[in-house]
């Protein structure tokens, strides 16, 4: 019988922020994972309204799973879609 493979919280941070990223591309946003050497990795997203700069978005680990976090916003990581919809929102006003 095979274990079931647990992977790094690093690695699982990094792959999560990596998809959002991918899925912020659909929405015409321009991403960059930060960081990720440090086990820190958060994901750049520019803003194309103002305030202008960037908005940095996490992925946490929680008791009840992993979530996206920016600003006071919350989704959970298992919602990938939903976080960039909302995300892409925040960003280009």
């Amino acid at each position: 019988m095979t274990r079931p493979r647990i992977l790094p919280s690093d690695t699982v941070r990094s792959y999560l922020l990596a998809e959002l990223g991918s899925r912020l591309g659909e929405y015409g946003c321009s991403t960059a994972l930060v960081d990720q050497l440090s086990g820190g990795a958060v994901l750049w997203v520019d803003r194309t309204s103002p305030p202008q700069g960037g908005l940095c978005v996490r992925a946490v680990r929680h008791p009840d799973g992993w979530i996206y976090a920016w600003g006071r916003e919350r989704v959970e990581a298992r919602h990938p879609d939903e976080a960039a919809a909302r995300i892409a929102r925040t960003v280009t006003g």
